[in-house]
């Protein structure tokens, strides 16, 4: 898997699910809720080509994982939202994916309150890998019928790991 999760915002902006690109993940550096956990979307690239506003080949990094001196320009075109370069080519560095994933939902918490929950959340020990709060204005445009209709503010917290160490997390932060 990525290890960054790329962000879908279309059905928050009234769009079709599904329509990102991931050249246009890398332009934006939209690196959702796994972020907290695994990094941006730009410390997972390893190499593109792009070409220029001048028509030139930009070629930077490679396809494996090593150490360099210099400029990183990888990481300077990643979030640069096209303005450097539009991507014709781009390798990123995958990981396994986790056995097991938990979401925690807690419901009708006020956003003071959620921020609090989230923060205490993830400074825990237990390795939460996603965290979101969302208003019931933005509930209402989620995916799935049963989210749509909770009516209400939700907060999520997701756990991922292999399978038993998922379900005793999930029952510590609950407890938490």
């Amino acid at each position: 898997q990525l290890a960054f999760e790329p962000i879908d915002m279309g059905p928050m902006l009234g769009q079709p699910a599904g329509q990102s690109t991931i050249g246009g993940v890398v332009a934006t550096n939209l690196s959702g809720s796994r972020r907290i956990q695994s990094g941006a979307v730009r410390d997972h690239v390893l190499g593109l080509k792009a070409v220029n506003g001048q028509g030139e080949i930009i070629k930077a990094g490679g396809r494996v994982m090593k150490n360099v001196t210099g400029y990183d320009l990888c990481r300077g075109l990643a979030g640069s939202w096209g303005t450097l370069g539009l991507f014709t080519e781009v390798t990123l560095r995958a990981q396994p994916a986790a056995d097991e994933s938990r979401t925690l939902l807690l419901f009708g918490q006020p956003d003071e309150i959620a921020v609090e929950v989230m923060c205490a959340a993830i400074g825990s020990q237990f390795e939460v890998s996603g965290a979101i709060h969302l208003q019931e204005a933005l509930t209402r445009r989620l995916r799935s019928p049963a989210a749509r209709s909770v009516g209400t503010d939700v907060t999520a917290l997701r756990i991922e790991s292999f399978g038993l160490a998922v379900a005793r997390r999930a029952a510590a932060l609950r407890d938490l």
